[in-house]
């Protein structure tokens, strides 16, 4: 080398698409200086860089500065914060239309919200997440199963109603005929006790 064709400088090398560790080596090798920032950009891997100052091909003599942009992943998305009630379904199109991935969902027993339905996120679900990251959904399974209580036959019906609503559970009257047990009796439930 001569020092007139190190004043004139080097050609600064594609950099774009490259890991940080591989431009930042070839930076070094050429004596540059490095300056990184930080973005986001969607169909991009974190640590990949995503753009450079100067461009490629440009001159830069040694101790100037190289500017590369680092991923940080996909762009951010808001989590939606109200998909409660939902059916899984409804919240599942509504998050995948906003380009995040519904994960495996938490099922839990709810007395109040059906089945199928979304109680709520999974507690650590952040405000934002990347696109194509999943989303936890806590679903439930409907209220949970009840043993059904020993009914006495011959009784009346809403002294088995009383007995199956201390159980939360709903009594209906079918009526059918019976050998032995008179009109306006309990024969006995389906399903069966226990």
């Amino acid at each position: 080398r001569t020092p007139d064709r190190m004043s004139r400088g080097r050609r600064v090398p594609e950099l774009v698409g490259l890991t940080e560790e591989q431009a930042t080596a070839l930076i070094g090798q050429s004596e540059w200086k490095v300056r990184r920032l930080e973005g986001r950009s969607d169909d991009s891997a974190p640590g990949e860089v995503l753009s450079q100052d100067p461009a490629a091909g440009e001159k830069l003599k040694e101790n100037e500065t190289v500017t590369i942009t680092v991923s940080l992943g996909h762009t951010l998305v808001d989590v939606p914060q109200d998909l409660a009630g939902l059916s899984l379904e409804e919240a599942t199109a509504r998050l995948q239309g906003i380009g995040i991935v519904v994960g495996e969902p938490v099922r839990q027993f709810d007395e109040v919200v059906p089945a199928e339905h979304v109680i709520a996120l999974a507690p650590e679900t952040p405000p934002q997440v990347p696109k194509g990251d999943p989303v936890v959904l806590v679903v439930s399974d409907g209220p949970q199963p009840r043993i059904v209580p020993e009914v006495v036959q011959g009784g009346t019906f809403d002294e088995a109603a009383a007995a199956l609503a201390g159980r939360q559970l709903q009594a209906v009257q079918e009526d059918t005929f019976h050998d032995t047990i008179p009109a306006g009796q309990v024969i006995g439930t389906d399903p069966a006790a226990g």
